[in-house]
């Protein structure tokens, strides 16, 4: 329960898609744990890449007319062997402890296109493209300012005289993308 929430709060994966994860999306290097997503794995806070691998190790079903089944590769598997778990009966239990999963999941999305360029979120949890440019401008956020901004940068290490190719010398670029004298 707590990965689900944790997963859907700190990146809005969707519970049909958390539902449906797998050992085989977890990976580890050089002491780190990683989660897939989508394309590309996601480097895992500490406290949550202990939960993760708790949850791998403990994940065994249950099955309806009781009893246990033996480990499987499902990290949310469900009463039916060889199955996951519904995503209905996961949003249920959430709800339980006052996680509404489509407010908490618009929320945390907004937070990250806020953050992050579109298309670093959609490759890095697999969503798309035009979903997340979608959720940046709820966040009101288009991200011009942050290529302006990093162009300027890279313009002016390589010796450039304000970084911006309309600027004159001695101006400099705002973060907005318009220029100061």
């Amino acid at each position: 329960m707590r990965v689900a929430a944790a997963l859907l709060l700190l990146y809005g994966h969707p519970i049909s898609r958390t539902v449906q994860m797998t050992a085989a999306q977890i990976s580890h290097a050089n002491g780190r744990t990683y989660l897939a997503f989508g394309q590309h794995p996601v480097l895992l806070l500490p406290p949550l890449a202990r939960l993760i691998q708790e949850l791998h190790a403990t994940a065994t079903p249950t099955a309806v007319l009781g009893g246990r089944g033996g480990p499987t590769t499902w990290l949310f598997p469900g009463q039916v062997p060889g199955r996951h778990m519904s995503a209905g009966g996961l949003a249920r239990q959430l709800n339980q402890h006052g996680i509404q999963a489509r407010i908490s999941r618009s929320s945390a999305l907004i937070s990250l296109a806020a953050d992050l360029p579109a298309a670093v979120i959609a490759d890095l949890l697999g969503i798309h493209i035009n979903t997340d440019v979608r959720w940046a401008h709820r966040a009101q956020r288009d991200w011009a300012s942050y290529l302006a901004a990093r162009s300027a940068s890279s313009r002016r290490s390589a010796g450039g005289p304000s970084g911006h190719p309309n600027a004159s010398p001695g101006c400099q670029v705002t973060t907005s993308g318009s220029m100061m004298a």
